[in-house]
């Protein structure tokens, strides 16, 4: 695990950095264009664009390890614990479905387009296009360990049933 532990703080201060870089490169041209006689800094917008899509990408897999993904909660709270927990484990595989796609067509997107140029910084595009399967690919590592969990919790719970151990309720 220390491996993963290193991963994920490698992520917090990656999205700490590219914090930063958002809120300076946005105060930056917001500067250059409201202070009379400074020359426009054009680029800005683009790395602040950039580090908030990057930002976002990395910050689910945090929202995913702490279950703070979006859920019907008024529902999901009110059903039975078993159910709750074979809903759990249903909810999981569908989201690791979609990572995989999205990690699937965000490469596919990401190396279609090494060829074109971003306007204001002149860096090939598929670096904002990588942005996609390496967020992909967090979530996908955080979301098979909350699955692990799920997994865990579900066999723990039907194991408990009167109907499992053999006897009658």
């Amino acid at each position: 695990m220390k491996i993963l532990d290193g991963l994920r703080r490698l992520i917090e201060i990656m999205i700490m950095i590219l914090y930063a870089i958002l809120c300076l490169a946005t105060l930056l041209g917001v500067v250059s264009r409201v202070i009379p006689g400074l020359e426009t800094v054009s680029w800005s917008m683009e790395i602040s664009r950039y580090s908030m899509i990057y930002m976002v990408m990395l910050t689910n897999s945090i929202a995913i390890r702490e279950r703070d993904e979006i859920i019907f909660e008024y529902v999901y709270k009110r059903l039975p614990e078993r159910l709750r927990c074979f809903a759990s484990v249903i909810g999981d595989v569908a989201v690791l479905l979609f990572l995989a796609v999205m990690f699937r067509f965000g490469l596919e997107v990401a190396i279609d387009n090494m060829v074109q140029i971003s306007p204001a910084l002149g860096l090939p595009i598929t670096y904002a296009y990588a942005a996609m399967p390496l967020g992909a690919a967090v979530m996908i590592v955080e979301k098979l360990i909350v699955l692990a969990v799920d997994l865990k919790t579900s066999f723990t719970a039907f194991a408990g049933s009167p109907a499992r151990k053999g006897g009658t309720p």
